[in-house]
């Protein structure tokens, strides 16, 4: 959500059967089908997105065996699109309506990694250069985010034995170093892998670098450990806060400003107000519970998104997979009281 009224929202099947592209100017009631159609005339399918306002956002297509993909821009709210053909998308990062860059990606084979590149634009995404290029390993890097037109991040997803390979560019992504970051204290061997989601910059100096920590004990049981890094020197330093230790796998979590954060796992809902210095457990609700005919509990996380636009306002979405005959379960969840009390959101869905 951009503010209280308006926002975006991406509607994908798990098999790429389908997808939408949405839009809300009411608080998420109504939502607008704004689905851009691709060079064959047919809608497109979902693989990135990113709004850089209530109006201007961009979209990459899923990959489909061919190398090039298509991203479209808006300026217009979705009314009308425009496109150029590009290599795979893998993240999109872009700092004003005209400046931007865009990490690609090649075919990944495990063990021999994937080729991947920087591509940047100045004209809103009509037309991209390449300012680098490298081979990613055994792993592949995930994220951009850039600060200013000099300074980017870059994440790599890793074994936690590796460490957090976050990478740091100065010079508008011509070049890029290893940015050491401190793991957190109570990580114990055996460990699993790391992932770290792009930085989220409040002003030019002040930041969060939120981080997956995957901690799998000796009897193979995994958990999630989420890390909040605060910066306050434009990400030339990073501080490890207080970790939010959850029971389950693939947490969602949601970061409004340097001191409100929440973290969802298994059903529960943690919140912070300190700025991660101190998590608490919000009352449970029957709308955030697993359902009880996911085929696999542990793996089938009951919200998979939040997002506050305010330290009470906010939204979540439920899985949309595995249940039972209607009435199917409310999917859109709003809260008004920062996560105490959330209530279904009745909404339709209309084409343009």
């Amino acid at each position: 959500m951009v503010d209280a009224q308006s926002g975006w929202a991406t509607l994908v099947e798990y098999t790429f059967g389908a997808s939408a592209v949405l839009r809300t100017a009411d608080g998420g009631t109504q939502w607008r089908d704004v689905t851009p159609l691709g060079s064959s005339g047919k809608r497109i399918r979902v693989w990135r997105f990113t709004a850089l306002s209530a109006l201007i956002a961009w979209v990459a297509t899923a990959p489909a065996g061919d190398p090039n993909t298509e991203i479209f821009r808006t300026t217009d709210g979705g009314r009308t699109w425009n496109s150029v053909a590009i290599p795979t998308a893998r993240s999109i990062s872009f700092i004003n309506p005209r400046e931007g860059w865009l990490l690609t990606m090649g075919d990944w084979v495990w063990p021999h990694g994937s080729d991947q590149s920087i591509l940047h634009s100045t004209d809103g995404g009509k037309t991209w250069t390449g300012v680098s290029g490298f081979h990613s390993g055994n792993s592949f890097r995930d994220w951009i985010a850039f600060l200013n037109p000099a300074t980017g991040w870059m994440t790599e997803q890793s074994l936690i034995g590796d460490g957090l390979l976050l990478f740091v560019t100065h010079d508008g992504g011509r070049s890029w170093q290893r940015q050491e970051i401190p793991l957190p204290g109570v990580l114990t061997p055996p460990y699993s892998w790391i992932s770290a989601q792009p930085p989220k910059f409040f002003t030019a100096t002040v930041g969060i670098l939120p981080v997956y920590y995957s901690v799998r004990n000796e009897s193979g049981q995994e958990k999630m450990i989420v890390a909040f890094y605060a910066t306050h020197d434009s990400g030339t330093t990073w501080t490890l806060t207080t970790p939010a230790d959850v029971s389950q796998p693939l947490p969602n979590f949601a970061v409004m400003d340097m001191n409100h954060a929440w973290v969802t796992a298994g059903g529960v809902l943690q919140a912070t107000s300190d700025g991660g210095r101190h998590w608490a457990q919000l009352p449970s609700n029957p709308l955030f519970a697993v359902p009880t005919n996911h085929t696999n509990p542990s793996m089938s996380p009951p919200v998979t998104q939040l997002d506050f636009i305010s330290p009470d306002v906010g939204w979540a979405v439920r899985y949309a997979r595995d249940f039972p005959a209607p009435p199917v379960p409310p999917f859109l969840l709003k809260t008004l009281d920062g996560g105490r009390t959330w209530s279904p959101v009745t909404y339709t869905i209309s084409r343009q």
